[in-house]
């Protein structure tokens, strides 16, 4: 038996492609899929790590937190992915573990990673460093 179908519509008018505006194909830019987060693999303490780029409104809220560590501790657990996923790999109650980490290069490549991805002027982070790696 065949499946039921539908009968075409008498006297519809055929449909007219839409002809967007240069504003339209704007905004559909912008606003739309292409505007994807960057993200660079780096390995810390062994285990390879996502990070994404931040955006926009995260970094504003970022910038109204005033104690660095927490601002810093929040960045790792908000944008450190399992590589090829959308599952995190820290959680909130994973601070006070993080904060453990031995401070070295591993540290600084993941600060390094933020930074870039960030657009945070790396130059002027290792200027900052050479005069006192626990101010920058």
């Amino acid at each position: 038996m065949n499946a039921p179908t539908s009968a075409p519509k008498k006297d519809a008018e055929p449909s007219m492609p839409a002809t967007e505006s240069p504003r339209d194909k704007l905004r559909a830019t912008l606003l739309g899929d292409a505007a994807l987060p960057e993200f660079e693999l780096i390995t810390i303490f062994g285990g390879e790590i996502e990070l994404r780029q931040p955006s926009w409104g995260a970094m504003m809220a970022a910038r109204a937190v005033e104690d660095d560590e927490q601002r810093a501790i929040g960045m790792v657990i908000e944008y450190a992915y399992v590589p090829g996923t959308n599952e995190r790999v820290f959680e909130e109650g994973d601070k006070e573990k993080i904060l453990q980490w031995p401070f070295g290069s591993a540290i600084m490549d993941l600060q390094m990673a933020i930074a870039r991805l960030t657009g945070v002027d790396i130059a002027s982070i290792e200027e900052e460093l050479a005069k006192d790696p626990l101010r920058a």
